[in-house]
C-alpha cells in the first residue's frame, strides 16, 4: 500500500462535529466488510475502540492524574534533567555518569524519529482531542502516529533492567523488585492516559510504546561503560566551563534565556492542571506564569 493511501486512511483533516462523526460511522457500517481492506479494517476499530475509551473515563472519572502521567512522559525533562545533572552535578560517579549518557543518547534518539515518523505519517490526532498538548512542536504534535508520550515510556520501562544488568547497582533485589515493576506499571498507565485524554489512538500508543523498546534494544550494543561515559561527562563540562570562561556572559544569558523558556511552559501546564482542581485559582496562576 502507497504512503498517499496510509495517510488517507489514517487522516482526519479537520475537527469533526458529533452530527459529522455519526454520518461517517453510518457511511462505515453500510459499506460491505468485504469491501474494505484488512488494514481498513483495523484502522476502524482503533478509532472506534479508542473512542469508546475516551468517552468511557471522562464520564466517570477526572482526568487530573492523566495529565500528571502527561507531563512525567514528555520529552523536555528526559532531555534537559540528565543533561543538568551531568554539567553541574561536581560529585557525579563514572556508573551514573554512564547511564545519564545512555539515557540521553536513546532519549535524543527517540526525539529525532518521532520528530521524522509524525510528518511521515501525518495520522491526525483524534477528532476529539481537545487541544495539542503544551509544551509541544506544533509542526510535529498535530500528528498523532506514533505517540511520543509512549515510546518514552517504553523507552525508561526497556531503559532500567537494561542499566541494571549493565552496572552492580546498589540494592539491586529493590532495582528488580520493586522499581522494575513500579516502571512498567508507570509505562502502561502512560499508554492507556494518551488514549483516555483523547490524544491518541490505541494503535499510535502500542507502535509507540514498541518503538520505546527498540530504541533500547538498538542501543544496547553501543552502550556507553564508566570510563568512557566519565570521559565523555568530562569533555561536555571542559566545553561548558571553557566556553563560559572565554564569553561568561554569553554562556550565562544563553543558560538563563534556556532555563526561562522551560519554566515558563512548565509553569503553564502547571496553570491548566491547577484549573482542572479549582476554577478560582486559574486567573492568579496565569498571572504568576506570566512573571
Amino acid at each position: 500500500m502507497r504512503r498517499t493511501q496510509l495517510q488517507q486512511l489514517f487522516t482526519i483533516d479537520s475537527p469533526l462535529l458529533p452530527t459529522q462523526v455519526a454520518e461517517r460511522s453510518d457511511l462505515r457500517s453500510a459499506t460491505p466488510t468485504t469491501m474494505r481492506s484488512p488494514f481498513q479494517l483495523l484502522v476502524d476499530w482503533d478509532k472506534d475502540a479508542s473512542y469508546f475509551i475516551y468517552r468511557s473515563y471522562n464520564a466517570h472519572l477526572p482526568t487530573f492524574p492523566l495529565h500528571l502521567l502527561e507531563i512525567a512522559a514528555h520529552g523536555v525533562p528526559w532531555l534537559i534533567v540528565p543533561l543538568l545533572v551531568l554539567l553541574f552535578y561536581p560529585s557525579l560517579s563514572p556508573t551514573n555518569s554512564a547511564l545519564l549518557v545512555n539515557l540521553l543518547a536513546v532519549t535524543i534518539i527517540d526525539l529525532g524519529l518521532i520528530a521524522l515518523f509524525k510528518p511521515l505519517f501525518r495520522r491526525s490526532r483524534p477528532h476529539y482531542n481537545r487541544s495539542i498538548a503544551p509544551l509541544s512542536l506544533h509542526a510535529v504534535d498535530q500528528f498523532s502516529f506514533p505517540s511520543g508520550h509512549a515510546t518514552r515510556a517504553g523507552l525508561v520501562a526497556a531503559f532500567v533492567p537494561v542499566a541494571a544488568a549493565h552496572y552492580q547497582l546498589p540494592l539491586s533485589w529493590a532495582v528488580w523488585g520493586v522499581v522494575v515493576p513500579c516502571v512498567v506499571l508507570w509505562a502502561l498507565a502512560t499508554g492507556v492516559s494518551r488514549v483516555a485524554l483523547g490524544r491518541h489512538h490505541i494503535l499510535d500508543v502500542v507502535v509507540g510504546l514498541l518503538l520505546g523498546v527498540a530504541y533500547v534494544a538498538f542501543w544496547v550494543p553501543f552502550w556507553v561503560p564508566p570510563a568512557v561515559g566519565q570521559s565523555l561527562r568530562d569533555q561536555l563540562r571542559g566545553m561548558l566551563f571553557g566556553a563560559k570562561e572565554l564569553h561568561p556572559k554569553l554562556v550565562e544569558r544563553a543558560v538563563r534565556s534556556t532555563m526561562s523558556v522551560t519554566s515558563m511552559r512548565l509553569a503553564r501546564r502547571l496553570c491548566r492542571l491547577h484549573s482542572l482542581v479549582s476554577d478560582s485559582g486559574l486567573l492568579a496562576c496565569a498571572g504568576h506564569a506570566s512573571h
